[in-house]
């Protein structure tokens, strides 16, 4: 396995715009292993960890942990503060792909998102929160984030 501090603004792996600048071929170029293969996806303006895989017969036993939801992300963001907003604050909604197939907005349905907001600190009309999502759906975070109006 390896592990990868993923900087803001670098998508994972190749795809629109994004075909030879990105985290997946910069690493395989530089430590030389053709197979690596990322076990997760965090979005290209997200900055986090990331595990990737080197081994493909451990591949899908790493995988399986997040597609079966074993594995816990938490996440921390700057966003508005709005001290009428209760917290913490639990997210749940139904997400899917808005005007743009790059934007995603809430719609009526069945919830297929959901994510723990809490606040950590405040700071005159911003604050650090924590964001646990329990699902990943693209930009749920955003999504959730942009819904309380923060």
């Amino acid at each position: 396995m390896l592990v990868v501090d993923k900087p803001h603004f670098l998508p994972v792996i190749p795809s629109g715009k994004y075909l030879q600048h990105t985290l997946l071929l910069r690493l395989k170029n530089t430590l030389d292993v053709p197979d690596l293969v990322p076990i997760h996806r965090i979005d290209r303006d997200t900055a986090g960890l990331m595990l990737f895989s080197l081994q493909a017969a451990s591949r899908d036993a790493y995988s399986a942990l997040f597609r079966e939801r074993r594995v816990e992300k938490t996440y921390e963001a700057v966003a508005g503060f709005n001290p009428a907003l209760a917290m913490p604050v639990r997210r749940e909604s139904r997400i899917r792909v808005g005007a743009h197939f790059m934007q995603q907005a809430e719609v009526p349905g069945p919830v297929n998102a959901i994510t723990d907001i809490d606040i950590l600190e405040a700071r005159g009309t911003c604050a650090r929160y924590r964001l646990r999502p329990f699902s990943g759906k693209r930009h749920q975070l955003r999504v959730h984030m942009m819904a309380l109006g923060l």
